[in-house]
């Protein structure tokens, strides 16, 4: 008897240990999450660059949940995008992007000076015919203009606005510290935790709160495929944000571009726009 109590009393307090651990990791994990998003939303002016990309074979993870895929220490990508952003308060914000996957050499750009907003990207019927265009806000052409860089420019801006939307850093939930990783010569916290009920990873600088990497799911396939066959066929994409700075002084000039305009592009930036919102998200 005396034996099964100190069993049971060793179990208890494993039991209560573990909960405290795991209690103290969440809260750990709140709060950095909670110094990051805090630091974006004030800042003065942030820029940086970097890469998106999709795991390049994801057969070899069989077996893996993607909680667990998303928190590895290292994955091998096909990068599909590179960007710079640049951003200064309160609505000054330039994204330049390339997909190496386009049969364009070009770069495509959202740009705003303050006052009026551009964007500059190939055309939908021709890979290579692009198109200056003049956009109704500056939330707007985030959101509908960069579609295909896996929302990169988005989540960013929604960061460095402050924005409490549903695609937000700060609308991370069930948070937790898995471990520490070294990126660039940088320590930093990888948080797990999930947005909108799907999962996510970030990788915070431990000594900057800067977020310099994320994992997220990437849905491929068609949406009429999905509706469909009722499955939505996922893979894992990795976003990297390298040569951060934050509370430099941009010059004006950092905001304003002018297309080179080739034959057969258009230059549509003269023409009156509507006011447009964007969709609610779904």
């Amino acid at each position: 008897m005396k034996v099964l109590i100190a069993y049971l009393s060793v179990l208890l307090v494993f039991g209560f240990s573990y909960t405290v651990s795991a209690q103290d990791s969440s809260a750990k994990a709140r709060e950095i999450i909670d110094k990051m998003t805090a630091i974006y939303a004030t800042a003065p002016s942030y820029e940086s660059s970097g890469n998106v990309g999709i795991i390049k074979d994801l057969d070899a993870l069989s077996g893996m949940t993607f909680v667990d895929a998303l928190s590895l220490n290292s994955i091998e990508l096909s990068e599909s995008i590179s960007y710079r952003f640049i951003y200064s308060r309160p609505d000054k914000l330039r994204f330049n992007w390339k997909d190496s996957n386009s049969s364009s050499s070009r770069t495509s750009v959202v740009w705003s000076d303050g006052k009026n907003v551009y964007t500059w990207r190939s055309g939908l019927a021709e890979e290579d015919i692009f198109i200056w265009s003049k956009e109704s806000s500056l939330k707007w052409a985030i959101e509908e203009e960069t579609r295909g860089t896996s929302d990169v420019s988005r989540l960013l801006y929604n960061a460095l606005s402050g924005s409490k939307e549903y695609f937000s850093f700060n609308r991370m939930e069930d948070v937790s510290v898995v471990r520490e990783d070294s990126i660039d010569g940088a320590v930093c916290y990888v948080v797990r935790g999930s947005i909108s009920g799907h999962p996510w990873v970030l990788w915070i600088d431990k000594q900057s709160y800067y977020l310099r990497r994320y994992r997220f799911l990437v849905a491929t396939g068609s949406f009429d495929e999905s509706v469909r066959t009722g499955k939505m066929q996922l893979t894992i994409g990795e976003t990297n944000h390298r040569d951060i700075n934050i509370g430099r002084h941009i010059p004006k000039s950092e905001f304003k571009f002018v297309p080179d305009l080739r034959k057969g592009d258009l230059d549509i930036s003269k023409m009156k726009t509507e006011k447009a919102t964007a969709p609610p998200p779904f």
